[in-house]
This record gives C-alpha cells, sequence and structure tokens, in this order.
C-alpha cells in the first residue's frame, strides 16, 4: 500500500473478487492491478467493458508505450467514480477540457 493505494499483481482467478471488495470497503482511493505481459489493446478492451458495466468505480489503464507520462509496467485503475468526478470539479479539469485548452485529453 502507497497512499491509500493497494497494488495488487492482476490474476484473471481473483480479480473480480478484489472489484467486488473496492465497493464494499472503500478503505483506499485506489486499487492499482499490475498486469504485468498484457498490451495496451488489452488494457484498453479491459477498461472500455469495465466502465460499461461498472457504475460505481471509474476505470483507467497505463502501459509503458504509452510515453512520458506512463507507469513502468501495464496497470489497471479503479477508482471511485463519485470521488473522481468531484476531485476533477474541484481542480476545474471540466472547464479546461470543454475550451479545448492545452491541458485538454
Amino acid at each position: 500500500m502507497k497512499n491509500d493505494i493497494l497494488f495488487i499483481d492482476y490474476s484473471d482467478v481473483t480479480f473480480n473478487t478484489w472489484r467486488i471488495l473496492f465497493q464494499a470497503k472503500q478503505k483506499f482511493e485506489a486499487y492499482v492491478y499490475k498486469c504485468h505481459e498484457k498490451s495496451s489493446d488489452w488494457l484498453e478492451s479491459k477498461c472500455d467493458y469495465l466502465n460499461s458495466v461498472d457504475d460505481y468505480s471509474e476505470w483507467l489503464f497505463s502501459h509503458p508505450d504509452g510515453g512520458e507520462n506512463s507507469t513502468v509496467i501495464p496497470v489497471l485503475i479503479q477508482q471511485n467514480a463519485q470521488q473522481l468526478h468531484e476531485l476533477r470539479e474541484d481542480v476545474g479539469y471540466y472547464e479546461e477540457n470543454s475550451t479545448g485548452g492545452e491541458d485538454a485529453k
């Protein structure tokens, strides 16, 4: 654990258990699943699927092939969707992106 973030080695066998525990025990700000050997395409597809079926969490991913600000290993990131939305509002994320500013992603 680092700063209320739990790091978990991804496993097909235990993934859904961890995913549900995040919702049941909101003890951590995020779960980061270390997905060794997974491709960027796999991570993107998994995130798209999880975001379509999971209203409670927001799913993000990072892969070393993503460039300078990417993680050194492939990861899936699970965060509380409502908390992330509120944080983005507090820091003006939505205003910056709606104007097409430099930080728009």
